[in-house]
């Protein structure tokens, strides 16, 4: 049988009686309560960058609730690009073409309650970092700075400093490298220590950003015995 639900919200009882041919009759009941659905709410929804390159790509996520604890169903909608992926977590494939493109999710109960929330995701190209100054951050009297670079005692060590930004304000990560001697530390600022043999090196820092722009940036120095660092 199927019962129709009245108008009223309550708690209705719906009962059944079985009889057998001989007059023996058996009773069931069963409680229903008859309530007003109420929708999904969207407690977040946010993607994992706020722009992307042509063609790349962002995660977005929608976390969402339901008062009534339903089943909840998520349907994903875009003005450009391509979805994969279902659920609450899609990935969206930027078009090729540059603008600002809007993603939607409409969150669905099974009872046809619904709720819906939408954000805007810049497609543009990449601008690569720049690098302000390379900056030896070190005084010590094995340390001199000279026309073009700096001098520095074998086997001394000294910070330097890479200061760079980023057009886009993209995350920067950072790689150090030199022809003599060796770098410690990571990020911005590291320690350079020079070989224990005289002669010319560089210290190499190429800044890279989350889209894959870089820029690259060198400071030189002259590797001298500790006696010639009479200055």
């Amino acid at each position: 049988a199927t019962w129709a639900a009245p108008d009223e919200v309550g708690e209705y009882v719906v009962s059944v009686n079985v009889t057998d041919v001989d007059g023996n009759s058996a009773t069931q009941s069963v409680n229903i309560v008859v309530r007003e659905n109420r929708s999904p709410e969207i407690v977040d929804f946010r993607a994992s960058k706020e722009w992307v390159v042509p063609s790349g790509n962002c995660t977005i996520i929608c976390e969402a609730s339901d008062p009534d604890n339903d089943s909840l169903s998520y349907e994903w909608l875009a003005s450009g690009g391509n979805i994969t992926g279902k659920g609450d977590t899609m990935t969206w494939v930027a078009p090729q073409e540059t603008g600002n493109y809007t993603v939607t999710v409409v969150v669905t109960d099974e009872f046809g309650g619904e709720s819906s929330a939408s954000l805007s995701i810049r497609v543009a190209f990449n601008k690569p970092p720049i690098i302000e100054k390379l900056t030896v951050t070190t005084e010590h009297k094995y340390l001199r700075k000279i026309l073009g670079g700096y001098k520095i005692g074998q086997g001394q060590s000294c910070k330097i400093k890479c200061s760079a930004s980023d057009p886009d304000g993209d995350e920067l990560f950072y790689e150090w490298s030199t022809d003599g001697g060796g770098i410690s530390g990571k990020g911005a600022t590291v320690t350079f220590t020079a070989a224990r043999w005289s002669g010319k090196v560089t210290v190499t820092v190429t800044v890279s950003d989350i889209n894959g722009g870089t820029a690259t940036d060198s400071i030189a120095f002259t590797v001298v015995s500790l006696t010639s660092c009479m200055w």
